[in-house]
């Protein structure tokens, strides 16, 4: 059993002595399954990581630490344990689950961030490496070191299939977020859901007259996308 609460990663023994045993691998061999282990050292090592994930989505709400993509009901294959710093750059916080950890959809690790480092105010890697639990070392919300909600609003409206979402940028940090993770597209991809709807002047008693501007001008925005791209 993990001894773990809601915030906080503990280790066991056993994790340790797995993690030094992984040390001597390249780090696609360390963290991913591969020939080079034994049988049993597979077998702990996915038991590890599961314990992982589950803690992360706990942590996280189930929910993506960049997007907020709601995450409850999808399957492991495309709910991803996140490296906030790449592994192929800096294999020694490769299981640090408590700083450079996180949970993650597909979209937003493996099809927008990758490997990237372009989100570090400093590119100076030794730096980095000493001073890696410093937020104001990165560029967006940092998923552990950063209240994401203080940095953007997150909105969303759902009536039966018709689903309205909208990140509202508080912070310099909320604004790389929504640039980086590319959010905007988020937002129209599934607010122009609603286009061939009659909209209603108020989505929801509950949404700000900001919010609900906001939601029109990216339908306009939809709409007009959409027109181009018949034309």
């Amino acid at each position: 059993m993990i001894q773990k609460n809601k915030n906080k990663f503990i280790y066991t023994k056993d994790d340790v002595r797995l993690i030094n045993s992984l040390k001597k691998f390249h780090y696609t061999d360390a963290w991913s399954h591969t020939k080079k282990h034994s049988k049993l050292t597979k077998i702990k090592l996915e038991k590890f990581k599961r314990r992982i994930k589950d803690f992360l989505l706990e942590k996280e709400n189930y929910e993506c630490s960049y997007c907020r993509k709601n995450l409850h009901g999808e399957t492991y294959m495309v709910i991803d344990i996140e490296h906030i710093l790449p592994k192929s750059i800096f294999k020694e916080f490769m299981f640090d689950v408590n700083n450079n950890l996180s949970i993650s959809c597909r979209r937003c690790n493996a099809g927008i961030k990758k490997t990237d480092i372009s989100f570090l105010k400093k590119i100076n890697l030794k730096k980095i490496s000493l001073n890696y639990k410093n937020r104001n070392f990165y560029k967006f919300i940092h998923p552990n070191l950063d209240d994401y909600y203080k940095h953007i609003d997150y909105y969303v409206s759902i009536k039966n299939k018709k689903k309205v979402i909208h990140y509202s940028k508080k912070t310099k940090k909320g604004y790389f977020t929504y640039k980086y993770f590319l959010l905007e597209d988020l937002e129209l991809s599934h607010n122009s859901n609603i286009q061939n709807v009659k909209y209603q002047s108020k989505l929801s008693t509950s949404l700000s007259n900001k919010y609900e501007d906001r939601v029109n001008t990216l339908m306009r925005r939809a709409k007009n996308s959409r027109v181009r791209t018949k034309s």
